[in-house]
């Protein structure tokens, strides 16, 4: 029924509610698996969780390499929830780092 064409969305669900309960174990779990259904799905669903997850460990290097690509991304296809997503891991990564300026950016 394409049911599975949808399971991207409540992984990310799940995984936002893993990450507000401060379960990074959990949500990294749930990131894994929505990357591996949406590689077998052929979904371009925004790597939400993943995307939070490294800013929220402060994961400077793979946090920005996955945001810059996930803007791009955006800006190709349309996509204005995936760079509202890598808007936000960019705030919250420059802000735990304590740079304002980049997280006010």
């Amino acid at each position: 029924m394409g049911a599975l064409g949808q399971l991207t969305i409540p992984l990310a669900a799940l995984g936002n509610v893993a990450l507000w309960c401060g379960d990074l174990l959990g949500a990294a779990s749930i990131a894994a698996e929505s990357t591996s259904v949406a590689a077998a799905i052929g979904s371009h669903y925004p790597p939400t969780i993943t995307l939070r997850l490294l800013a929220m460990r402060g994961n400077e290097r793979e946090a920005v390499a996955l945001i810059a690509g996930t803007l791009a991304d955006a800006e190709r296809g349309g996509r204005g929830m995936g760079g509202t997503n890598a808007d936000w891991a960019a705030a919250v990564l420059y802000n735990g780092l304590g740079r304002y300026d980049q997280a006010l950016a």
